[in-house]
């Protein structure tokens, strides 16, 4: 069966503390395979539960096993050098609420191409580490051939501030993807107004039929196991109006 869900969320949740200090004392050698799994297990069971309360029709399992959404390329290939903690936060890093950061390259990483994996979902990411981008821009330079070409059923893109640009990308989206607005950010706890969100929608639907679209945040909450400046209750109240917001405003999930 395929569910035609209105509202999901990128992939990564906040990690719990007691997870991130488990991972810590694995790492120190303190804590068996054994025990770090049980705490990944309980914070699995915990992130489920939370996604069934909110009503969220696709649940996922936050990827509280993963350091990184990158690191299990690195944890399944053989080839790989310098792999630490940082691989994953490299780069010119930027935010007007946590500041600016670079981090550099760590010296010996070694990358490899890789083709695009077997999913039905895409999406354009614009850099979300520790509540900091990387670029800005609109998606009009790239809409035509990215839109156009990308094997995927839905497309995931950020719609959460002024520097994901227009609507206008939208017209070029082909008549059998799925536009997923991420209109929530994952970057502050400040929580967006529900009619804020009716609002953009509405905008959005002027240029592709509301059948088409579907609500999600801009990115994951913690693409790395260090996740975004955010709490814990505000990410459970930034899904919960991503669910309201899909009951009220678009049609309903169906499924095939």
């Amino acid at each position: 069966m395929t569910v035609h869900a209105r509202v999901e969320h990128v992939g990564s949740l906040l990690r719990p503390q007691f997870l991130r200090d488990a991972r810590e004392a694995y790492a120190r050698g303190e804590l068996t395979p054994a025990e770090l799994k049980a705490a990944e297990d309980r914070a699995v069971r915990e992130i489920v539960a939370m996604q069934e309360e909110l009503g969220l029709p696709v649940v996922g399992d936050g990827e509280m096993r993963r350091e990184s959404f990158q690191s299990e390329l690195t944890a399944a290939c053989d080839g790989f050098t310098g792999v630490d903690f940082n691989a994953w936060l490299w780069g010119a890093w930027h935010s007007a609420e946590v500041g600016d950061v670079t981090v550099a390259r760590p010296a010996g990483l070694a990358v490899i191409d890789a083709g695009r994996p077997a999913t039905f979902g895409f999406h354009l990411c614009r850099g979300n580490q520790l509540s900091r981008w990387l670029v800005s821009g609109g998606y009009d330079a790239i809409a035509a051939p990215v839109f156009g070409r990308v094997n995927a059923d839905r497309l995931l893109l950020e719609y959460d501030d002024e520097r994901s640009g227009t609507f206008d990308p939208l017209r070029l989206v082909p008549g059998d993807k799925v536009v997923v607005l991420g209109l929530v950010t994952t970057k502050t706890s400040q929580i967006e107004p529900l009619e804020q969100i009716k609002v953009r929608l509405d905008q959005a639907s002027s240029l592709i039929d509301a059948e088409r679209l579907a609500l999600s945040p801009q990115c994951g909450f913690a693409t790395s196991v260090a996740g975004n400046a955010i709490t814990a209750e505000a990410q459970r109240a930034k899904l919960a109006l991503l669910v309201r917001a899909a009951r009220d405003f678009l049609p309903a999930s169906t499924a095939t």
